[in-house]
This record gives C-alpha cells, structure tokens and sequence, in this order.
C-alpha cells in the first residue's frame, strides 16, 4: 500500500499557498521516512537495533585519522576531526567538573564553537 502524500489530501481548489506546503511536507517524508518499530516488535528491540551500530566496540569514527599499529593492539587516534574533539571536550570538562569539583574553564554555553 502505497503512503498517503499530503498533495493528494488537498481538497479541489486549495490555495497555493497550502499546495506549496503539502508539497514541503511530502518532500520532508520523502527525505527523513518515519523510523519506529517493525511489525511485532516492540519499542525496546526498536531501541535496541537501532543503536546497535552506537554499541559496537570495534566502531570507529570515519572522518578521523588514526595510526597505524603494527603490534596488533588498538591503534590510536592522530588527527580528531571536529564533532569527535568536541564531544571529548564536553566529557573533559564533565569529568573535570563532576569528579574534581573543579569548575570548566570556559562555559560551554557561551564558547564560540569554531
């Protein structure tokens, strides 16, 4: 069964300005489909297939570079790229915070993120 588009729900002789809003939506659906669960699954198996990847340990980051290790162990991470070194400032500053109550250098909410 094909989906309902918003376009076909319009009725005869609407404005054009809802045309052109039908028109958004469906291509907003068409780009970022409904993700829930699958027929006979419920919402915790949902949940838990679709952070699987999230969960995975051998998981690494694309747009960052790492080394290459010749030993066979972990090899480490040489170059972050943005969203990664962010994300470790924010756990830094957590830890710092939370652990050593120590307050972060500078706020995170008024840090222009570069």
């Amino acid at each position: 069964m094909q989906p309902t588009r918003w376009v076909d729900i319009l009725p005869e002789g609407a404005d054009h300005r809802y045309i052109e809003k039908a028109r958004h939506m469906d291509d907003l659906e068409a780009r970022f489909p409904f993700r829930g669960p699958m027929a006979g699954e419920t919402e915790e198996e949902w949940v838990m297939r679709e952070t699987a990847p999230l969960r995975d340990p051998d998981w690494k980051c694309a747009n960052c570079t790492y080394s290459v290790s010749l030993d066979g162990e972990e090899p480490g991470r040489t170059k972050w790229c943005p969203d990664c070194a962010e994300e470790r400032k924010m756990y830094e500053d957590e830890e710092r915070e939370w652990l050593c109550n120590e307050a972060p250098s500078v706020s995170c909410l008024t840090e222009e993120w570069t």
